[in-house]
């Protein structure tokens, strides 16, 4: 699909755009969940900022793809991905099981040099080769996942008032879960254990905020088991409180 861009570098960035979106947005219990468009376009905002992604983001213009409206557009017209309209918002997933293990693989294979140039293996000048960076993959698929999940969460939270409200879907279904994958642990349990935050889940739809908050739970009790080192003082037993908390608030 991404041949549909002559362009070596732009269709890279679409490839990236894809990687993210498959990778930042997906949970444990479902990897193609429906992403409301303004949200999508501020996950893509804010990893293709900075000087080391001027280029890329330049290559789009360059092609005459001018906003990332422009880049939702044209990876629906490619068949990567579908759209539907809820509560008046357009929603986006990626079509099809495969394709998210394709955004997934590009993800685990993304590094930039030393110039913050996509980098490329020196056996075939391939950026991203599969072929050299295979060995790389789950090291490289943490380190981005970490990352990205960290500076889209960061970046939020230092937001205006006026462009939150913007993204308060963003708030409730994914920003708990991006502080976890981002492994600031104490961020997002006590996130998740303000009455505050529960009670704008819940008035969001009971059943889908009830599955998001257990899809929350789940993750935080993975991140707890697996984390290596970390400086969060979270312990075990905030799994145990965390269940509490939503099973009394119910």
């Amino acid at each position: 699909s991404f041949a549909f861009v002559t362009d070596e570098m732009a269709s890279f960035c679409l490839k990236l755009c894809f990687s993210i979106f498959a990778v930042v947005f997906q949970s444990d219990d479902n990897i193609r969940p429906w992403i409301p468009i303004e949200t999508l376009k501020f996950a893509w905002s804010v990893l293709l900022s900075g000087d080391e992604m001027k280029c890329l983001r330049m290559s789009l213009q360059n092609y005459k793809i001018k906003g990332y409206g422009c880049v939702v557009q044209l990876m629906c017209t490619m068949g990567l991905l579908e759209d539907v309209y809820s509560s008046q918002m357009r929603h986006l997933r990626i079509h099809h099981d495969l394709m998210w293990e394709y955004g997934k693989t590009f993800a685990s294979r993304f590094f930039l040099n030393d110039n913050n140039m996509p980098a490329t293996c020196d056996s075939h000048g391939i950026v991203c080769c599969r072929a050299c960076f295979s060995c790389y993959n789950n090291i490289l698929l943490y380190r981005n996942t970490k990352e990205w999940s960290k500076k889209i969460a960061i970046l939020y939270v230092d937001l205006p008032s006026d462009r939150k409200q913007d993204l308060e879907l963003y708030l409730i279904d994914w920003l708990p879960l991006h502080l976890i994958k981002a492994q600031l642990l104490e961020d997002a349990y006590n996130m998740i254990m303000d009455d505050k935050f529960l009670t704008f889940r819940i008035s969001n739809g009971i059943k889908h905020g009830t599955q998001v908050l257990v899809s929350f739970t789940r993750s935080f009790e993975k991140e707890m088991h697996s984390k290596i080192e970390s400086k969060d003082h979270a312990s075990e037993s905030k799994t145990i409180v965390l269940i509490s908390k939503i099973r009394h608030f119910f």
